[in-house]
Parts: structure tokens; sequence; C-alpha cells
């Protein structure tokens, strides 16, 4: 297809798209049409999405539809997120979604969409900064909600900031399973946007007395910025009787709290035909991070590569492991292990250069006339007994 052909084309497609465009208002009407009129007038479910921003008259039609609970709670709905824009500009309407937000007597859908339409509104409402306090103060208020995606969207939200409140009831929840707002798990993932030292001791215990397999990796996760947690990491990776998944967060872990100790353990897997072979990759790809490290930020990087056996025993893993990640991860760690053997300087021998001849006095006629020529001067600045 040539140009002019695309463009034609490109033209077509947009004019088409534009009939099929509708006025807001229209929108509204198609909207609030009672089912069996829209079935007789073969509309389809959902409105065509209007043209433009909705224009003042438009807006307060919205706003009255967004108030008559005898309004459909799909038209007020759509009303409510057809105006977003428009909402974000008038501290007025803004009150209003948060009335719509907190009024346990409207519709869970309706609820909902207030509350998507604000959490849009904390990005790009001019009017924002006033509004915030008291738009985490609605959702603390939902933390205790009936309906379970309101109660879960405020508590995510408010530990992504960092709220104090959200932060200790997610941390008794922990302590005491009555108190719990959400499952351990999904608990100690909130808990990690703001880590404290005295999350874990807690966490430690879930670790050793697990709930499910999802609550110890998460455990595993935040106790990854504990220092005093390595030797846990490390009793866990070594410990071949342990689901693979919490092995590889052990792993991840210790590799950030103690790199050097971390690779001679994934050194170990990496080389163990008896291994968890999806352990066996993620180790040698980890290797291999290891080994890039290293070698960038060693003075000698041809003497930083001096891991031959393991070379060896890696690169014959790209034919004969069974498994398809296992081989992956071989041929990755062999292919970067060749460009940085290219980009390594050749260690060559040098012989010492011998020290060039230091020229004698009596050698040098250019330092013996200067020498002259030095005592000729000090012996015009030395003062005669007769100038005294």
């Amino acid at each position: 297809m040539d140009v002019a052909e695309y463009r034609k084309k490109y033209k077509e497609e947009l004019e088409r798209q534009a009939q099929n465009k509708i006025s807001y208002r229209e929108y509204l009407n198609r909207l609030r049409a009672p089912v069996e009129e829209s079935v007789a007038l073969n509309m389809p479910d959902e409105p065509p999405s209007p043209v433009g921003l909705p224009n003042e008259d438009d807006v307060q039609e919205s706003i009255n539809i967004i108030r008559n609970k005898a309004e459909a709670t799909h038209v007020r709905s759509q009303a409510l997120r057809g105006i977003t824009t428009e909402i974000g500009k008038r501290e007025d309407l803004i009150d209003m979604t948060l009335e719509l937000l907190l009024d346990v007597s409207e519709s869970t859908e309706l609820r909902r969409t207030a509350l998507g339409v604000l959490r849009v509104l904390s990005f790009s409402s001019p009017l924002w900064s006033a509004k915030r306090p008291e738009y985490f103060a609605a959702l603390r208020m939902l933390i205790d909600d009936q309906d379970k995606e309101l109660r879960e969207q405020a508590i995510s939200v408010l530990a992504q900031k960092k709220d104090e409140y959200v932060q200790r009831r997610l941390f008794e929840g922990l302590q005491d399973s009555a108190k719990a707002l959400v499952p351990p798990e999904t608990a100690l993932q909130l808990l990690a946007y703001d880590v404290h030292a005295e999350y874990f001791p807690v966490a430690r215990e879930i670790v050793n007395n697990p709930p499910s397999v999802a609550a110890k990796d998460q455990a595993l996760r935040l106790l990854a910025a504990d220092a005093t947690s390595k030797d846990l990491m490390t009793e866990i990776l070594r410990d071949k009787s342990e689901n693979p998944k919490i092995r590889r967060t052990s792993a991840v872990a210790l590799q950030s709290l103690a790199p050097e100790e971390f690779r001679g353990h994934a050194r170990e897997i990496a080389l163990d035909e008896n291994e968890n072979e999806e352990l066996r990759a993620a180790s040698i790809t980890s290797l291999d991070h290891l080994e890039e490290s290293v070698f960038l930020e060693s003075i000698d990087p041809a003497a930083a590569m001096g891991d031959h056996e393991l070379d060896q025993r890696i690169a014959s893993l790209k034919e004969n492991a069974t498994s398809e990640d296992l081989r992956h991860a071989a041929a990755r760690y062999t292919q970067r292990r060749g460009v940085r053997e290219k980009a390594a300087p050749t260690s060559e021998v040098r012989p010492e250069a011998e020290p060039e001849p230091v020229p004698q006095p009596s050698q040098n006629p250019f330092k013996i006339a200067v020498d002259v020529i030095r005592s000729f001067i000090k012996g015009l600045r030395t003062p005669t007994k007769r100038g005294r």
C-alpha cells in the first residue's frame, strides 16, 4: 500500500468513527432510554461515546441525574463518570462525590464509581490540595465498610501514601487475626510500602509458623530489609525440602543482604545436578548479574574473570539440561561471558624499561655552563670590603 492509499483509508476511518459519535445530550438521553425502547430502536447496550466535553447545560443535566435516586444506577454512574473533568474544577461537585462515596444508602456501583472519579481527580484536579484531607478522612472511614472492593481500594491507597492509621490497623491484624482487615499476605505487602523495624519480629513469626505459602513469601520479602535476618535467609535457601518459590524469595533477599555470601550459595546450587532446575536457572541468572557488576567495577577486569570451572559447567548445560529455563539461562550466561572476555584488556607481561643513564656533570657541557654563570652572578651580589 502506497502512502496516498494509506492516507485515504486513514481519513475514511476517521470519518466513519466521527459518524458514530453523538452529542453529550444525546448520550445522556440514550442512557436514560427504557430497556424496551432501546431494544425496539436496536440500540447497543452502551451508547457511542459523545463528542468533546459537555457544555454547562450538559453538566447541570448530569448533576440532576446523579442526585436523582429515582434514576437507574447505571445511568447515574455513567453521568458521574462523564463529568469527571468538570467535577475537578468545582469544590461543590467534589463534595457531592465525597458524599456519594460515604452514603451507605446508595448502590455499591455508584459508590465505586465515585471512588474511581476521586482517584482520577487526586492526580488531575487543580483544587485537590485543599480537598486531600477530606479525601483521606473518607478513605479511613471506608476501611470498615461492608463492601469488600471499596474497603480494599481504600486500604491500598492509604498504605501507598504511608498513612499511619491504616499501617497501625494492618499491623494489629497481623498480631491478632480477629482484627485483620485483609489476609496476612496482603497486609505484609501493604506494610512494605513503609517498613518499620517493629514489623520484623511479627514477620519472622509468620515465616516460622506460616498460615499460607503466600504469607510466608511476603514475610520474607519484608525481612529483606532486615540485616539480622541473613542467617534465616541462608537456612531457607539451603533447605531442599522447602517450597522452591520460598527458596527463590530467600535467595533474592540474601543477595540484597550479603552479596558475597549469596554468590557462594548460588554457585553451589547452579552446579548441583540434584537441585530444583528452576532454582538453578535463577541462580545462574543471579551469578551472571553479579559477575557483570564485578567486571565493571574491577580495576583489572581480566583478573576478575577467574572462575573457569563454573563457566565450563554452565556452558555444558546449554545442551545437556532437561529444563528449557535452565538451558536458556546457561546460554545467556555463556553469551554474556563471551562479551565480557572480548571487552577485557589482554594481560600482557611487559619487560621493565632500563633506566636511562644519569649524565655526570663532567659529561654535560650545558650543565657546566649553567654552573659557571650561577657562580659569576653570585660573585656580583657578594659585597666587597671596599663597598663596606
